[in-house]
């Protein structure tokens, strides 16, 4: 696989074809390259102009949203997981993976301004730019119509529809590690100092995206090692660097976590990651998600392929385009043994099969393409005499190769369809039969974040359960300082000028008793805004009224006013509309007015005074104890002893009877 760069530089289906058809040839992949941008891109749109809510989707959007604000605020490029704009404490940070991914974001957010849709475009650069890699190798390294087929098969793994719009590490690491493939391949052809420089570069950047790039280092390494030594050279010069690649990134991140006092935070997290879990369930479990996000026709294709090409290996007639294969493959199957915690929780950590089915599909179409041109040559030899020409005998190899690569995608198409509806019904979540989108609280963070303005203190009761960093998806709302587990009894010992910045956000029906109260009396001089159960202390304004807003139903499509591509692009849930709920304003309002009522009645209740003492006091016995007399009474203390001495002489006669 060393030793013959160029090997595996054939035309598709076999045979070398020139003039027209090899023209024709070009334009049918061009064909199919162009039908796979439109189909990534067909995926891609379907909900990116939704609202962030619950899942993987919403979660990740508003944490890298977060991180990305944190860098522009605080001019610093490592992820701040706290909202708003004071600066970050330390142990803020979230270091658990390399520190790159979010500044996509700052770029969207820089170009296009802080949406929705530029947190998921910002997703989509490298997803897109993987697609269009992919393609490229498989084009210039195996054939035109392969890089169709590979490119086709990228755009509809099922796993791809699920995550190319989800910002996450997975995607731009793939891009970095396809780019340092692209120029590592033709540096095995040129030995040009540009291309090798070009491909250390991507492949250092792409360990300063993710965590899977070291698990493709070794893979990589011992080509670099085999080419080394039997090319010797600028190769072994080459040999010499490249470990460079994966110890750079990895010592920046480790000084960058030991400078912000967070060792044990990552050593936390990589436990929790790399806990223990049993492999029978574990590989039923990973036996579903295959079913799920690759579908078994074309996962039994990628394990054909890489069983086939690694007897090649062995057999020492490898080609280096088998390399990138082969090294996404061996890092997914590294990763998800190391890590079957957290793949098990975070399926798209199984990103890295998508280049491994793309180009294992693509490869196993042509060598059946090749086989058939072979058996078509030979037999037409044994009929016209060897040495025959027949140029059918390349058309023969290119159908077949067509069908191969086409029934693939032909069975794993609906699979991309339904995990399409699934995954923006679900956010991102596999395998969920039920799912609340809990679209109140995305509308209520957002009312929050028209009514505060930048410099505002949200102060976040304890009824108000799971704030950020727990839901990052209302972060990306909120976006103001927070103070967490304050409750409204103290915040009358705020100052003024604390006030003037403080708003409270609770849930009224959760409040305890003396929280009520309390409650009650802040709404003397405060406006309440309520979004279903959920509420909005305002302490800046001194403007007394309450106003509830209900989420109105979501209209049947035909009926919504929305055209087609409207309804497309904001995906099975658009923003809800709010509308006034006076209903639940009414009973808001009887409430906070019975709360005072019975605060009223109990102070004007008359104090009960208090029982007479029974115990002993300095030194008397308790039946010595004498209320004490009016002032100016005359006390006859015999006439008040002497009930005592009589009850004690009946007792004493009692006792000798």
């Amino acid at each position: 696989m060393g030793d013959n760069p160029a090997a595996g530089s054939v035309p598709f289906g076999g045979g070398h074809l020139d003039g027209p058809l090899a023209t024709k040839r070009n334009r049918v992949a061009a064909a199919g390259v162009l039908l796979a941008v439109l189909l990534f891109w067909f995926a891609a749109l379907y909900g990116i102009g939704s609202p962030f809510y619950y899942g993987h989707y919403g979660y990740h959007g508003g944490s890298y949203a977060t991180w990305a604000r944190g860098t522009v605020r605080h001019h610093t490029l490592l992820p701040v997981n706290e909202p708003g704009f004071a600066p970050p404490r330390p142990g803020t940070y979230y270091i658990h993976h390399p520190i790159l991914t979010h500044q996509l974001v700052t770029l969207t957010f820089a170009v296009f301004g802080e949406h929705e849709w530029s947190v998921r475009l910002a997703a989509l650069i490298p997803s897109f730019a993987s697609l269009l890699l992919v393609a490229a190798i498989a084009w210039r390294k195996i054939g035109p119509l392969a890089g169709a087929v590979a490119a086709l098969v990228f755009a509809i793994v099922p796993v791809n529809v699920w995550y190319s719009v989800n910002i996450d590490q997975g995607f731009p690491s793939i891009a970095c590690l396809l780019a340092f493939f692209w120029f590592y391949l033709r540096w095995l052809e040129t030995a040009r100092w540009s291309l090798a420089a070009a491909a250390l570069a991507f492949g250092a950047l792409a360990g300063g995206f993710e965590w899977s790039p070291y698990f493709a280092f070794p893979a990589i390494f011992v080509h670099v090692v085999w080419t080394a030594a039997h090319r010797r050279g600028r190769y072994l010069l080459f040999g010499l660097l490249y470990p460079l690649v994966a110890v750079v990134p990895l010592a920046g991140h480790v000084v960058v976590v030991w400078k912000s006092g967070m060792m044990s935070d990552l050593l936390g997290a990589y436990h929790n990651r790399a806990v223990a879990v049993g492999y029978r369930p574990f590989l039923r479990d990973m036996q579903a998600y295959g079913d799920t996000l690759f579908g078994r026709v074309l996962v039994v294709a990628m394990f054909v392929w890489l069983i086939a090409t690694l007897a090649r290996v062995v057999m020492r007639r490898g080609r280096p385009v088998d390399l990138v294969g082969l090294t996404f493959a061996f890092a997914l199957i590294a990763y998800v043994h190391v890590f079957k915690s957290a793949v098990l929780t975070h399926a798209y950590r199984q990103l890295y099969g998508n280049v491994w089915a793309a180009l294992a599909v693509a490869d196993l179409a042509a060598r059946c393409g090749r086989m058939a041109t072979w058996l078509a040559t030979r037999r037409n030899s044994r009929q016209r005499g060897a040495g025959a020409p027949w140029p059918r005998a390349g058309h023969i190899g290119s159908a077949v190769a067509i069908v191969v690569g086409a029934g693939i995608l032909i069975v794993t198409a609906p699979i991309a369809w339904a995990g399409l509806k699934e995954s923006r019904a679900h956010g991102g979540i596999p395998g969920w039969k039920t799912f609340n989108p809990d679209l109140r609280q995305t509308a209520f963070a957002r009312q929050v974040n028209v009514a505060t303005r930048p410099g505002d203190v949200l102060y976040i009761h304890p009824t108000f359960a799971n704030p950020p960093p727990s839901r990052m998806d209302w972060a990306f709302y909120y976006d103001r300082d927070l103070r967490r587990g304050v409750p409204l009894r103290m915040l009358n010992a705020l100052s003024p000028i604390e006030r003037s910045r403080a708003v409270v956000i609770f849930v009224p029906a959760n409040l305890s008793a003396d929280e009520r109260q309390a409650y009650a009396e802040l709404t003397k001089q405060h406006a309440v805004l309520m979004v279903a159960d959920l509420a909005m202390l305002d302490l800046r304004s001194t403007r007394v009224e309450t106003r509830a807003f209900a989420l109105a139903p979501i209209a049947p499509a035909a009926n919504d006013g929305r055209n087609a591509l409207v309804r497309w692009i904001q995906g099975p849930y658009p923003w809800p509309r709010l509308v006034p709920d006076p209903a639940r304003q009414a009973a808001e309002e009887e409430r906070v007015k019975a709360t005072r009522t019975a605060a009223r009645l109990a102070a004007a209740r008359p104090a009960i005074p208090p029982a007479r003492t029974r115990g002993p006091i300095a030194g008397i016995a308790p039946s010595k104890v004498v209320a004490p007399a009016p002032t100016g009474a005359i006390v006859d203390q015999k006439a008040k002893l002497k009930p005592n001495k009589l009850r004690r002489r009946r007792q004493g006669k009692q006792q000798t009877r």
